[in-house]
């Protein structure tokens, strides 16, 4: 085969060329690919990783909604090294992270986002405890394309009460008289005879596990303490609903007359105080497994139904 100058020319130029581009990708610009955009995910908790054809792209919002409504998560940020970028909850939106960490963590679900690796987006997901389908876009993308990574978690399968256990936290029982000042107006033409809620028992469930209280329905009821005598907690059949909230349980009314215009109420009543450590077990629907949940119990209580009500400096009892 004769080869001319003019072929010559031509196989220099294209020999140059393969060099140029194994040596320097990124001079010419690779199209930003992903290897799936569309993920399905268990609800029991799950991780996946998702790989781009480049290392040219960013994190730029994670969000919920459809392509007319949209709103973001709010979590917390981290640098490669798993250094906090900010203590403060911010809104996973208008950013540019490159590698890092991105973690939202809700009382019912949960997932940490993160990039260590060029082409590498790892997704790991909490339990999904919402009862219905998680949904959400991670938006990647560059100075020419975005590429919006769509999640769908099932829901979990749940947890069914098993039972509660109670232990008395030491030295945590005291007596406390407490006094109130109510100022009610009466503003009609004659005096007014109104039913005046003189005490209510107090109860609550603390636990620093942040989802504690979305394994169970909110309406699930357990057994709680009714008081304490001599260190021993004591129980009867009542029980309250398991969730964060203060129940009152509203025990004693005094039917009191109040005189056109203004009128003072002070109460004096001594309340009994108490915690107990407590355990709820839950079977996971699923596996039949148990699982744990850890807390304090806070309750108030009145002493021996000692209280005096005051109205208008008239005792009233």
């Amino acid at each position: 085969m004769i080869i001319t100058m003019k072929n010559k020319i031509i196989i220099i130029a294209t020999i140059s060329l393969f060099l140029f581009n194994s040596c320097n990708n990124d001079v010419f610009v690779d199209e930003m690919n992903a290897s799936t955009t569309n993920l399905q995910m268990s609800g029991e908790g799950d991780s996946t990783v998702v790989g781009f054809s480049t290392s040219d792209w960013h994190i730029l919002s994670v969000y919920y909604g459809d392509e007319y409504y949209k709103d973001v998560f709010y979590g917390k940020l981290y640098d490669v090294n798993g250094n906090i970028i900010n203590n403060d909850d911010v809104p996973f939106y208008d950013f540019k992270i490159d590698k890092g960490y991105i973690i939202h963590s809700g009382t019912q679900e949960g997932f940490t986002i993160s990039r260590t690796q060029d082409k590498c987006l790892n997704i790991k997901l909490d339990e999904n405890l919402t009862g219905k389908d998680f949904m959400f876009t991670i938006l990647i993308g560059n100075s020419f394309k975005t590429i919006p990574i769509n999640v769908i978690q099932k829901a979990s399968s749940g947890y069914t009460l098993d039972h509660i256990t109670y232990k008395y936290k030491p030295q945590s029982y005291c007596k406390k008289e407490e006094w109130t000042v109510d100022t009610i107006n009466n503003i009609s033409k004659s005096a007014l005879t109104i039913k005046y809620s003189v005490f209510s028992e107090e109860r609550q469930f603390v636990s620093t596990a942040k989802k504690a209280f979305s394994y169970l329905n909110s309406n699930q009821l357990v057994d709680i303490p009714i008081g304490i005598k001599d260190s021993i907690l004591q129980f009867s059949n009542k029980k309250m609903y398991y969730n964060p909230h203060s129940l009152n349980f509203d025990d004693v009314y005094k039917t009191i007359v109040l005189p056109v215009g203004k009128s003072q109420i002070l109460k004096s009543i001594e309340y009994e105080y108490f915690n107990a450590e407590y355990t709820l077990y839950i079977r996971k629907n699923d596996t039949n497994k148990i699982k744990c949940v850890s807390g304090i119990f806070k309750s108030r209580i009145p002493s021996n139904s000692n209280y005096y009500i005051i109205l208008n400096h008239k005792l009233l009892k």
